[in-house]
């Protein structure tokens, strides 16, 4: 049987439709809202456009036009990196994700201007809930929840997350760590570098916090691998300590200081062949393990390199924070930090520290700004530069 498009009729259906899909694409947001009427279902209308475009939240030139449907009759809110996700805690402003509604429909939207090399992590709320986009299929974890994503045209991804299988791998060991001081025992997950057991010299390493995260969701152990098979970097042990009370050992807790520096990194040290000198050791952390990581390079006479992702100190002032740090009995010799342009919440924090260390000439100190939100993903692209400014080849 002949396809019912091979007759005239047909033909002029065919090509009625694809005129009007190619109208629809070429019509931008604003002139298809000024096109509805207010008082029809709009319904249809909205989706015949939605289906029209080559991708959805849309993309117009330096905007984000963030689309989404009501749900048992509640109106969608957006909740993003550039509105701190509407962490309670910290915005007030309820508002700031307010859609739009669409006139004539269940439909609503909000429209955000991004730098062309940016990225937005993003979800819609209902009520208390919050939802990836269904038009959206471009979805990563964060924090270990799935959250949809958009990147705009000007946005690549850094070249050591695209998978290499033909490098070699180096190996993960998990074990659990019991700490005396701390009274708890703790999970720990150790990176070695490829062809470990044949090194004849001890090697650098690298403690972060947050370890498991930093396993699965910031992919460390693969960026270490690229890092190490290009000869970016030198062969490091990586050290992946889990938290466990978080909210206290990572605001400066005497006893996690204890912790690290008299019952993990002798452990660790005993252990593995490591470098002993404190050049050749650092501690890294985000949000509130780069505020820990700022405590400990500051603290203890241990770590020569400080690596800090989009430090979380509010509601700590920064002076208070400064002053803090000056009455330490040590300082890192090299600081790396980033400054995320859409963390909505602690992105101040990251510009006052930097005004705060570039002032100091004795520090070999570095800042990095990225057009992205608060979140492991974000900070993991950078890894590569840190690394480099920490243990060059």
């Amino acid at each position: 049987m002949k396809s019912s498009f091979n007759t005239l009729p047909g033909i002029l259906i065919c090509l009625l439709f694809c005129l009007s899909s190619s109208s629809l694409l070429s019509q931008t947001f604003l002139a298809f809202l000024e096109s509805l009427e207010a008082d029809a279902d709009n319904d249809k209308k909205i989706e015949a456009y939605l289906a029209s475009q080559k991708e959805v939240p849309i993309i117009e030139g330096n905007s984000i036009i963030f689309i989404a449907h009501s749900k048992h009759n509640a109106r969608p809110i957006l909740r993003a990196d550039f509105n701190g996700f509407l962490n309670r805690r910290y915005v007030q402003d309820q508002s700031l994700g307010q859609m739009q509604i669409i006139p004539g429909s269940h439909w609503y939207y909000f429209i955000q201007e991004i730098p062309a090399d940016g990225i937005i992590n993003y979800a819609y709320g209902y009520g208390d809930a919050s939802y990836s986009d269904p038009l959206n299929p471009n979805q990563r974890l964060i924090f270990g929840g799935l959250t949809s994503f958009v990147a705009m045209p000007a946005y690549e991804p850094a070249e050591e997350w695209i998978m290499d299988h033909s490098i070699p791998s180096g190996a993960v060991e998990s074990m659990a760590f019991n700490s005396k001081i701390l009274g708890h025992e703790r999970q720990l997950h150790i990176y070695l570098p490829p062809n470990y057991t044949d090194r004849k010299t001890p090697l650098p390493t690298v403690y972060l916090h947050d370890g498991t995260f930093y396993v699965n969701e910031g992919r460390i152990p693969q960026i270490l691998d690229y890092l190490i098979a290009h000869q970016m970097i030198q062969p490091v042990i990586a050290v992946f300590d889990d938290p466990v009370v978080r909210g206290k050992e990572y605001r400066g807790d005497e006893d996690y200081r204890q912790y690290i520096g008299t019952e993990l990194i002798p452990y660790i040290d005993g252990q593995f062949e490591t470098s002993k000198k404190r050049e050749d050791r650092a501690v890294i952390g985000g949000s509130r393990g780069g505020l820990s990581s700022l405590h400990l390079a500051h603290a203890l006479p241990l770590f020569g390199n400080c690596g800090v992702f989009s430090p979380a100190i509010l509601p700590m002032p920064i002076p208070e924070f400064t002053k803090i740090l000056a009455g330490y009995a040590n300082s890192p010799q090299k600081l790396y930090m980033t400054g995320s342009t859409f963390d909505h919440i602690w992105y101040q924090d990251a510009v006052d520290l930097k005004a705060h260390f570039s002032a100091q000439q004795a520090l070999d100190f570095r800042y990095q700004e990225i057009h992205e939100g608060h979140n492991i993903p974000a900070w993991s692209s950078l890894l590569s530069d840190m690394l480099q400014h920490f243990f060059p080849f």
